[in-house]
């Protein structure tokens, strides 16, 4: 079941991060996005929360929320950062990395176990990763990627703390929590550290989009994590990219190149060799 699990949580992430590039081609206001995003995510794990209350490990939940937000919101600005130098085609593969990054971690500090094959699949959805990461245009790249590096690295340090609160506190108080502990510094952050602006009408609607897909995707992980490993589930849903390749060309009809046909294929095959592992 946590296989499945986390596969729902790759497609919602997919779908979520294509719709963030709707909302950039739109060119919606982002920090009105954001608002919406966070209130509606809030909104409905709080409502979870009110249908299955419990307080017994309220400072423990508190706690795991601040220590999940704190390197989310680090890997933000490092996220930033990384695009002042590189472009997002070179970014975003870099950021996906992030799984590979938490399978080591959850290997090396959990104690997690995998088998050879299983290995073989976290290998696999990391070179789709990699094949996705393009050299092109005038950019600092050796700065770029340093940036885009530390953004995984932090995201997956937030990964790791999703897997420890996992079995220890209530589902729907962490995530409002989390939501409650993200909103107004990322709101900051977009408003007055990245200054972007666009079109508050219509922006709204993406906005309550991407929190439903995000609140779904938040609670199908931490129940995958509650039963399965962090080494297996995060690099899969680090091919959320391949989600979103493939909606860009569907509805963009964005050109896919020769190597990235083989990362998307590379990435099926990392999907059943991990779902063979179990």
């Amino acid at each position: 079941m946590w296989f499945v699990l986390a596969i729902i949580s790759m497609i919602c992430y997919g779908i979520f991060d294509f719709l963030f590039k709707v909302a950039e081609e739109r060119r919606y206001d982002p920090a009105t996005v954001l608002i919406y995003f966070y209130t509606v995510g809030g909104a409905v794990a709080f409502l979870s929360f009110v249908v299955n209350p419990s307080f017994d490990n309220l400072l423990i939940t508190l706690f795991f929320a601040i220590a999940q937000v704190s390197p989310y919101l680090i890997a933000n600005i490092f996220k930033i950062e990384a695009l002042k130098h590189i472009k997002s085609i070179i970014a975003f593969p870099i950021f996906g990395l992030h799984g590979a990054f938490t399978a080591s971690l959850a290997i090396f500090l959990l104690g997690e176990h995998i088998s050879i094959i299983q290995m073989l699949g976290i290998f696999l959805s990391l070179l789709a990763l990699i094949l996705l990461i393009e050299k092109r245009g005038r950019m600092n790249l050796r700065t770029g990627v340093r940036y885009a590096i530390l953004v995984a690295f932090f995201i997956s340090l937030s990964e790791i703390v999703i897997k420890i609160a996992s079995n220890n506190v209530n589902i729907g108080l962490f995530i409002t929590s989390s939501y409650f502990f993200a909103a107004i510094p990322t709101y900051v952050i977009e408003k007055h550290i990245n200054k972007r602006i666009g079109h508050k009408k219509g922006a709204h609607v993406i906005g309550i989009a991407l929190g439903l897909l995000n609140v779904a995707a938040f609670f199908s992980v931490i129940l995958a994590l509650r039963q399965g490993p962090a080494s297996i589930i995060y690099p899969l849903i680090a091919l959320s990219l391949m989600v979103s390749i493939i909606l860009s060309k569907i509805i963009y009809r964005e050109r896919i190149t020769f190597m990235k046909w083989v990362a998307v294929i590379i990435a099926l095959i990392a999907i059943i060799v991990l779902r063979l592992g179990i």
